[in-house]
C-alpha cells in the first residue's frame, strides 16, 4: 500500500490566474491563520532571518514544511 502524500489529495485547492494553471493551497500559519500558497510551495517554506544561514556558514534555500500546516 503506497501513502499519498499530505499535498497531493485530489480536488484540493483554488485554481487562480488566465488558464487557472495556478493551484492554490491553504496553510495555517504559526498563529493558526489560513492563508493560500501556490501548490509548488506546499512542502517547503523561504526561512526567515533568523534560519537563513546554516551552522556551515551556506544560505539555506528552502526549509521542509510540517504536515500539520496544510490546512484540511
Amino acid at each position: 500500500m503506497v501513502r499519498q502524500s499530505y499535498y497531493d489529495e485530489q480536488n484540493r485547492g483554488i485554481t487562480m490566474g488566465k488558464t487557472g494553471s495556478i493551484q492554490w493551497i491553504k496553510i495555517k500559519g504559526r498563529k493558526g491563520k489560513v492563508r493560500l500558497v501556490e501548490h509548488s510551495n506546499v512542502k517547503y517554506k523561504r526561512p526567515g532571518p533568523a534560519q537563513r544561514y546554516s551552522s556551515s556558514g551556506t544560505k539555506r534555500r528552502r526549509i521542509k514544511r510540517s504536515e500539520k500546516s496544510v490546512a484540511r
